[in-house]
């Protein structure tokens, strides 16, 4: 197919004058094989479709990985290259250490461990709703218990609002 028959068949005003932006380099789609212009941009490219919808069509799509369970082993190591300052998502480690804390490993052990031990139930009213894992002495000023099994109890919503150690009744109580 020659140049004045690929103008042709795209409709331009005045197909004997070749537009500015193509070279004068015809390429065939690999996909649907109609001969097309390449453009002075893509002259350097290795551009193999003649348009966006034959490239969507068959060019495939998503992560080699989709789908696939990976092992233990693996996602250890994605989370040991992706962690910190290695991660693009870094922003210079302004996360504050007490959400570091609270969304660590070893507090959401210790969490679960409380609920085991007081088997799903509020110790105060027994009841086994929506529960908190409660820390008999403050999170924030004794920080040497944080994690011990003896330091936590299971409470309901509303006794856990009841405590003298809830929220602001904390820091009245012990900052005075």
């Amino acid at each position: 197919m020659t140049i004045q028959q690929v103008l042709q068949t795209r409709t331009l005003v005045n197909p004997i004058q070749i537009p500015t932006k193509y070279s004068r380099r015809l390429k065939n789609c690999v996909a649907c094989g109609v001969s097309y212009l390449v453009s002075f941009r893509k002259t350097i490219s290795k551009s193999k479709y003649c348009s966006r919808e034959c490239s969507n069509k068959n060019q495939p799509r998503g992560y080699w990985n989709k789908g696939k369970e990976l092992s233990v082993k693996h996602r250890r190591l994605l989370s040991r290259i992706m962690s910190g300052n290695k991660s693009p998502l870094w922003r210079g480690g302004i996360t504050p250490i007490n959400l570091l804390i609270r969304t660590g490993v070893e507090y959401k052990l210790w969490r679960k461990s409380v609920f085991e031990r007081d088997d799903y139930k509020c110790v105060e009213c027994g009841v086994n709703g929506y529960l908190n894992a409660d820390h008999i002495k403050p999170f924030a000023y004794f920080p040497e218990l944080r994690f011990k099994l003896s330091n936590g109890r299971t409470l309901c919503r509303e006794c856990h609002k009841k405590t003298d150690t809830f929220a602001q009744k904390a820091r009245n109580k012990y900052e005075n």
